[in-house]
Parts: structure tokens; C-alpha cells; sequence
């Protein structure tokens, strides 16, 4: 790479950059301009059926089918006390208090004392969509919204999958990592929803645009918009999704069609990929925390320096049971259960074939999708106080090292039976050109 082209990315980069910035901060700020009466009326209507609903709802009866309710209780209270007044402020600063959210709902609807502490640690970008939303709709309106949009964008991967590789088991490993992370919750949370929406929408993106080899080398800069919406939106409930779908879907659709022939190439392309998504994800999010300390001096770098800390090794100190390495088996366990072992033991076996491809038939493009596979166990790891304590929702981003194992085993079987037919065909061929013979000697 010569310095114009390091130069010319560089630009680039730093364009999207800004152009992301402003439209964060405008999105934001238009949307806590909107009129407050009926957003603060259909969140009066939701009270009664969050208060019964509770802090973890299972919302089928079994405990993977867990919501948030107490983040959905949060981001009710900020959206009911948005200053329309002052728009700017209200999405820089994002008010909130702790912790008996929906009281302090009806507190201020009645008069009280209003909200003076802040959240601007996080962008809050699912305001975006959810204050239009409260415009017309409570929150079990809003579910039915989310639902159909959710349903709409996973069908139109499917779709697109099959459009792409012509093979019908292109979509099955997003189904099973999707399925075995009790999909059907994903949508019934405002907190859930937006992570796995845009991780979708990304993917749609990129299955639109990846019909040949040209438009490869673009995806890096389209994982690290992926990142910076996910740091937008996100509360750090699952944000791993919105890298390792992209990621995954991508590698697959380039091993398919052989759009890159170099296995360095092929590594190499993953690990740009994985890289601009983290840079995106933390540049725009400590942004984020300088704009809001710049603006209105919250001290907000210090206080999300501080969380930072306590969620990787911070409360580790209050839980000596917290231990770092175990984070991805708590993680496992949680999501399967009883069937842990059975489970480990079936992805094993996928695993141990990958690697057999791999290494015997020198397809090493494989280790890819299982070095992918590896960011959640990584992500565990590093923010394993984060981990244990939110198990419940962070459990979700296993779905990309699942999908990744699946995607591996499902293109490595492909590449086997591929080559088997092209052996029979020319087993087929020898034999044909041996009786021609026979038959001219006669």
C-alpha cells in the first residue's frame, strides 16, 4: 500500500467520521424536539403493564426468554423526561435517575421534583426511532412494531442469502445462532431490538452490494459504520452482533464464489474487517463523552473511564468468584443448560471436522470463520465483570461463535461434496475415453 492510497483511506475514513458525528447529534437532537405530550401519555399508558411485568420477565416462560424490563423502565423514564424546550441538552446530556424508574415516572407527571442526574456516557441513539414510535404507540405497541420489523429484516437475509450463493443452507447457520439465543426475545425489548436491527440491516447492505470481487475491499469501511451505529444505539447489551453477523455472512458469500484466492488475503480481509468495527464502535463513543464534557462539563470521561474499569476487572474486587477465564463457560452454560455438554460436544465435533478439512485438504480458509468465532469467547474475557453480571442479555453474542462454527462446517461440507463430484466426473470422463478405445480397436 503505497502513501496516497494510506492517505486517501485515511480521508476517508475521517469523512465518514465527521458526517457520522453530525448526523448523530442532529438525529438526536431533532428527536428530542418533538412534542413530549403524547410520548409522556404512552408512557403513562405502559406503566401498569412494565410494573407487571417486572424487572426480568420471561416473556415464554422459560429463563433465556428473560427481557430486560429494568432497562426498558430506564429508557422509558429518559424518553418522559426529555426537555423539548431544549433539544440539544436533552440529547447530549440524556436525564435520568436511579432506580424505581417507573415512580419517578409518575413523580415528575405529577409535578414533582424533575430528573437532574445524567447518562451521557451513552449515546442513546435508539431514541432515533423509539420517539416516534411512543408518538403513536405504549410498549406493547411498540413490541408489535419491532416484531414485524425484526421478522421483515431476517427474511430479507435469507432471501439475499440464497440470491447470493444459489444454496439453500446458506442461511442456516444465522438460523441455528439466532435460534439457539432464544431468538423470539429479540424483538419484544427495546433494548434487545436495536443491537440485532442493525446488525441485519448491515448485512442486507452488504448482500446487496457484494456481487463480485469489487466491492471487497469496501467492506472494512462498511463494518466500521457498523460499529459506530452500534455504539449509537447500544447499551453494550449484545454489540458483538453487529461485527459478526456482517463478518461471517461476508466470508461465506467470498468463499462460495472464490472472490479471493489467497488464504493471507482472506485473513487478512476478516481482520481489517474486525478492526475498522472496533474502531468505529470506540472512536464515536468516546466522542461522545468529550462532547458531552466540552458542551456541559458532566464529567462524563472520568465516570465512563470508571465503568470501563469496573465492568473488565473493577468488580472482581467485591465477587472474588468473578474469574476471567471462566466468563465464556458461564456464558455457555447459561445459554444451554442441562444440554451444555451435549452441546459442546455436537460444536466440538463440527470443529474437529473443520479442522480435518483444513489441514488435510489444505483449505485453510476455514480458520477464519473459527478465528471469528472467537470474538465473543474474547469479549467474555476482557469485560468479564460486565459479563457475569448481565448474563442475561450478553449471553446473545454467543450466536456469532456459533454461526461461525455452523458457516465453517456447512462450507466445509460444501467444498467436500464439491470435490467428490468433480472426481466422479472425471473418474467418469477416464472410463468414457477407455471404452471409445476398446471399441475403435475392435
Amino acid at each position: 500500500m503505497n502513501i496516497q492510497t494510506v492517505i486517501k483511506t485515511g480521508f476517508r475514513y475521517a469523512l465518514t467520521y465527521a458526517v457520522l458525528l453530525a448526523v448523530f447529534v442532529t438525529t438526536l437532537t431533532l428527536v428530542c424536539a418533538l412534542p413530549n405530550e403524547r410520548i409522556q401519555k404512552n408512557i403513562l399508558d405502559s406503566v401498569p403493564q412494565m410494573r407487571q411485568e417486572g424487572l426480568r420477565y420471561q416473556a415464554f416462560g422459560h429463563e433465556l426468554s428473560t427481557l430486560d424490563g429494568f432497562t426498558d423502565q430506564l429508557i422509558a423514564e429518559m424518553q418522559f423526561v426529555v426537555d423539548p424546550a431544549n433539544p440539544f441538552k436533552a440529547a447530549i446530556v440524556s436525564y435520568r435517575e436511579d432506580f424505581d424508574y417507573l415512580d419517578i415516572i409518575e413523580r415528575v407527571a405529577a409535578g414533582g421534583e424533575k430528573v437532574t442526574d445524567n447518562y451521557a456516557r451513552y449515546w442513546h441513539g435508539y431514541a432515533v426511532w423509539l420517539r416516534p414510535l411512543l408518538m403513536l404507540f405504549n410498549y406493547g405497541q411498540t413490541r408489535i412494531v419491532m416484531n414485524v420489523a425484526f421478522y421483515a429484516l431476517l427474511a430479507a437475509v435469507f432471501a439475499l442469502l440464497y440470491i447470493r450463493t444459489k444454496d439453500w443452507w446458506s442461511g442456516v447457520p444465522l438460523a441455528l445462532a439466532l435460534l439457539s439465543v432464544y431468538l423470539f426475545t429479540i424483538p419484544m425489548s427495546w433494548q434487545f431490538f436495536s443491537v440485532f436491527a442493525v446488525a441485519l440491516a448491515v448485512c442486507i447492505y452488504i448482500l446487496l452490494k457484494l456481487k463480485n470481487a469489487e466491492f471487497v475491499p469496501k467492506l472494512p469501511h462498511v463494518l466500521f459504520i457498523s460499529g459506530a451505529l452500534t455504539t449509537f444505539i447500544d447499551l453494550t447489551s449484545a454489540p458483538l452482533v453487529a461485527c459478526g453477523f456482517p463478518l461471517i455472512i461476508s466470508l461465506l458469500v467470498i468463499y462460495r464464489h472464490k472472490y479471493i484466492s489467497s488464504v493471507r488475503e482472506y485473513a487478512a480481509l476478516g481482520a481489517k474487517m474486525v478492526f475498522a468495527w472496533g474502531l468505529g464502535y470506540v472512536i464515536l463513543w468516546v466522542s461522545k463523552w468529550v462532547l458531552a464534557d466540552a458542551v456541559f462539563r458532566l464529567g462524563t470521561i472520568s465516570g465512563a473511564l470508571e465503568r470501563t474499569r469496573a465492568w473488565t476487572y473493577g468488580e472482581a474486587q467485591l465477587y472474588p468468584e468473578i474469574i476471567w477465564w471462566k466468563a465464556p463457560v458461564f456464558v455457555f452454560e447459561y445459554t444451554f443448560r442441562s444440554f451444555a455438554l451435549p452441546a459442546f460436544l455436537f460444536l466440538l465435533a463440527l470443529v474437529a471436522f473443520v479442522i480435518w478439512r483444513a489441514v488435510k485438504h489444505k483449505d485453510h480458509m476455514l480458520w477464519v470463520f473459527l478465528g471469528a468465532g472467537l470474538m465473543p469467547v474474547v469479549w467474555f474475557m476482557v469485560a468479564y465483570s460486565h459479563t457475569y453480571v448481565h448474563y442475561f442479555m450478553v449471553f446473545r453474542a454467543l450466536s456469532v461463535s456459533i454461526m461461525a462454527i455452523i458457516s465453517a462446517f456447512c462450507c466445509a461440507l460444501w467444498r467436500y461434496y464439491q470435490t467428490k463430484k468433480k472426481n466422479a466426473k472425471i473418474l467418469r470422463g477416464k472410463q468414457k475415453k477407455g471404452k471409445n478405445k476398446k471399441s475403435r480397436k475392435r
